[in-house]
């Protein structure tokens, strides 16, 4: 009873996210390749997963490339006293203060 619980709770979270995920499907002559998913100058293998520079986590299927977003985005602060600026090296916003930017701003939640 307790894994229904959880599992339901999972599935609600899941569908409230914002993922921001997208889908490529992979072209018919390199779909009957075993190799696997050529995408960013790079041959993926199958069934695996890796990050790209943009902050993607994409993963390889025979038939399709999936990409999303893995970027927490800051929502719930005071945004006209604070901005959000997003480090791309490490996949991240900080939310700082617009007339002392060493100052953190507080946010009560984040979004994928």
């Amino acid at each position: 009873m307790h894994f229904l619980g959880f599992l339901l709770t999972f599935v609600s979270a899941m569908t409230l996210s914002n993922a921001q995920c997208f889908y490529e499907t992979i072209p018919d002559k390199q779909a009957s390749s075993e190799k696997g998913c050529f995408r960013d100058g790079v041959i993926h293998d199958l069934d695996t997963f890796w990050y790209t520079k943009d902050c993607l986590r994409c993963f390889c299927s025979r038939e399709v490339v999936s990409c999303c977003n893995i970027a927490l985005t800051p929502v719930g602060y005071d945004q006209e006293k604070c901005e959000s600026v997003f480090d791309g090296d490490s996949c991240s916003y900080q939310v700082r203060q617009k007339a002392n930017p060493l100052r953190n701003c507080e946010v009560e939640s984040w979004v994928i």
